[in-house]
C-alpha cells in the first residue's frame, strides 16, 4: 500500500466511518464527529499556542481568544449532545466527570486539547504493523503533545509574575522536558498556584510516560533477542521440530476421521 493510499484510508475511517446498523445513538453520534473534532483540537491546539505566544500583538491575541471561545461551544456541544443520547445517563456522567471538569473550570481549559490523545488510537484500525510497533508510535506522539501542551500551558500562566524564572517559550519547554523525564533540575520552577497545578499533573503524567517507555523499549529487546535465538537454531532441531509438529496434525486428522 503507497502512502497516499494509506492516507486515504486514513482519511475514510475517520471522517466516513462504517457505522454498525445495531450501533445505539451514542455510538453513532461518536463515530461521525470524532474526524470533526479531530479538527477541533488541533485547531484548538494552534489557537492556544497564538494566544500563550503572541501576548505582544494585542489584535491577534483577541482573534484567537474568539476562535478558542468559539472551539469551547464545540466541545460543550459534543459534551451535551453525548449525556443526552447516553441510555444511563448517570452511569455515564459519573464515568465522564473529567470530561465535565474540562468544560466547565476554565482552569483546566488547557488541558482540552488532550481529546487528541484517544482519537490517536483510530491507527489501530489500519495499522498494518505490530502492536508493539502501534503501542511505540501511541507513545512518542503523546509524549510530544503532552511536551507541547504543558509548555504552552505553563508558559501562559507564568508569564504575568515578574518573580517567575520562565521568560520566554524556550525556558518553559526546557522545564517540560525535565520534568517529564522526571529528571528535576530543580533550576526553572513555577510560582504561580495554576503553575504548581500544572507541575503535578506533568509529573504525575511523566510516571506514566518513562513506564511504557521502559516497557516498550524492554519488549523490543526482548524480541530483538528472540529474533536472534531463533536465527541462530540448528536446522537439524528446526526439522525435527516441523515433523513433530506434521505428525501431531496427522494423529488429528486420523482422530476426527474415525470419529466420523
Amino acid at each position: 500500500m503507497t502512502l497516499r493510499e494509506s492516507i486515504a484510508r486514513a482519511y475514510r475511517i475517520v471522517f466516513h466511518p462504517e457505522v454498525p446498523e445495531d450501533a445505539s445513538k451514542l455510538k453513532r453520534w461518536e463515530l461521525r464527529v470524532e474526524g470533526p473534532m479531530l479538527i477541533v483540537s488541533m485547531v484548538f491546539l494552534i489557537l492556544f499556542a497564538w494566544s500563550a505566544l503572541g501576548k505582544s500583538d494585542q489584535l491577534w491575541t483577541q482573534i484567537a481568544e474568539v476562535g478558542l471561545s468559539i472551539a469551547w461551544v464545540a466541545f460543550i456541544i459534543d459534551y451535551v449532545v453525548r449525556l443526552s443520547l447516553a441510555e444511563q445517563r448517570k452511569r455515564w456522567f459519573w464515568r465522564h466527570l473529567h470530561e465535565l471538569l474540562l468544560v466547565v473550570l476554565p482552569m483546566f481549559r488547557p488541558l482540552q486539547i488532550l481529546r487528541i490523545v484517544p482519537i490517536l488510537f483510530l491507527l489501530q484500525r489500519y495499522s498494518t504493523q505490530n502492536r508493539s510497533v502501534t503501542v511505540a508510535i501511541y507513545t512518542a506522539v503523546s509524549s510530544v503533545l503532552l511536551v507541547l501542551v504543558a509548555s504552552l500551558s505553563i508558559y501562559d500562566v507564568e508569564q504575568g509574575y515578574p518573580e517567575s524564572q520562565i521568560a520566554n517559550f524556550g525556558d518553559a519547554l526546557w522545564w517540560s522536558i525535565v520534568t517529564v523525564t522526571t529528571v528535576g533540575y530543580g533550576d526553572i520552577a513555577p510560582v504561580s498556584a495554576a503553575g504548581r497545578f500544572i507541575a503535578i499533573l506533568l509529573m504525575l503524567a511523566g510516571i506514566a510516560v518513562a513506564g511504557v517507555v521502559t516497557a516498550t523499549i524492554a519488549s523490543w529487546l526482548i524480541k530483538q533477542v528472540e529474533g536472534e535465538a531463533e536465527d541462530k537454531e540448528d536446522p537439524v532441531q528446526a526439522e525435527i521440530r516441523a515433523l513433530r509438529q506434521e505428525v501431531a496434525e496427522l494423529r488429528k486428522s486420523l482422530k476426527d476421521e474415525q470419529q466420523d
